[in-house]
């Protein structure tokens, strides 16, 4: 029997990539037609593999799993693409669905509920992890009450802004949040994109206009 959906998994952790895999291969109804573990690497592969779904982290060593996901979206409108992720603050939650996400699953789902969710959106439907669900309509109800593009930031990326306010560089920050350089990258890459801005230099320039307003906005951080 031919398989129904041929899948593509971006992963940049090659031990969860195996598990990832192993899950699809063991059903008939799928085939994992190639992995990627960078964003470039996800949005060649996409263009060369027209896979039927697409399966993304959100932090990717050279970008996020919301940007492959918008440069995606540009030249294959339709193709379901979830995400599988260890990132499950609401404000991603929410704009991964804006992005143009099917799905948004837990790293910790399990393997039979990741497989039920991918044949979800194959189908044309959303599925978002049950314990995430709640999450995700607090946000949709408070953006409809906000629009302060400082308060669309995950705790993540407020503690990175803290330290780029502090004139740290990318490793050092790394250092001090225990993360990759890379997803630090990511991280600047998602707060500009935010806060509308083209250089890190007016990132750093908006943060101090907002703190004159906003003392306390990084109120706990740094300590």
């Amino acid at each position: 029997m031919n398989p129904l959906y041929r899948i593509l998994i971006v992963e940049d952790h090659p031990a969860f990539l195996i598990g990832v895999t192993s899950v699809f291969e063991k059903d008939d109804q799928f085939t994992v037609v190639g992995t990627a573990s960078t964003g470039k690497e996800a949005i060649t592969m996409t263009d060369q593999l027209t896979p039927d779904l697409v399966i993304t982290d959100i932090y990717l060593p050279d970008t996020t799993g919301l940007e492959v996901i918008r440069a995606i979206r540009e030249h294959h409108p339709t193709l379901p693409i979830m995400i599988l992720s260890n990132a499950d603050e609401g404000n991603l939650l929410l704009e991964a669905f804006e992005s143009g996400a099917s799905g948004y699953l837990s790293k910790s789902s399990s393997l039979k509920q990741i497989n039920e969710s991918a044949l979800e959106v194959l189908k044309g439907n959303f599925a978002v992890q049950p314990t995430l669900q709640k999450e995700l309509i607090q946000q949709i109800k408070h953006k409809k009450n906000d629009n302060n593009p400082f308060n669309s930031l995950t705790h993540r990326e407020k503690e990175v802004l803290f330290w780029l306010k502090e004139g740290l560089l990318d490793r050092d920050i790394a250092e001090k949040e225990c993360i990759q350089t890379g997803t630090v990258r990511s991280h600047v890459a998602n707060i500009m994109m935010k806060l509308h801005c083209d250089t890190r230099s007016q990132m750093v320039i908006a943060v101090l206009e907002h703190l004159q307003q906003n003392p306390d906005y990084f109120q706990g951080f740094g300590v």
